[in-house]
């Protein structure tokens, strides 16, 4: 029986490396099997030494992970200290900056406005465009 797709056509039809019998892959999997059987009969597939071998290089590989993780850990910790930093830093630089314009106001209220009336007007120029 042919495999059917959404429209009705058979998928595996157009593709004739594809075509495999019921029969032919039930041989296909016996064969394996009588493979299977066969080398479990033959005893295990690896050596002991190479089994320790691969035993210590998991056991390396682990170690080296972890090391690797501890060094990220630290250098995340370091980089986020330094953003803390920057971050206070910035913070206080608009701080200061506001309380400069603030005070700049407070004396000069007259200049304030009509610099401000003057920068709304060149922007207005300016979008108007």
């Amino acid at each position: 029986m042919k495999a059917k797709t959404l429209i009705g056509r058979s998928t595996f039809s157009r593709l004739p490396a594809l075509k495999i019998s019921a029969l032919s892959a039930k041989r296909r999997q016996r064969k394996f099997n009588m493979a299977n059987e066969n080398q479990m009969d033959q005893g295990p597939a690896v050596s002991p030494q190479v089994g320790q071998k691969a035993e210590r290089g998991g056991t390396h590989a682990r170690k080296a992970a972890e090391d690797l993780g501890s060094a990220a850990g630290t250098m995340a910790n370091e980089y986020l200290g330094r953003a803390e930093e920057v971050w206070d830093d910035a913070l206080h630089r608009v701080r200061s900056f506001q309380d400069d314009g603030k005070q700049y106001v407070r004396e000069n209220p007259t200049k304030a406005v009509f610099t401000a009336l003057g920068v709304g007007l060149v922007l207005g120029f300016i979008f108007r465009r």
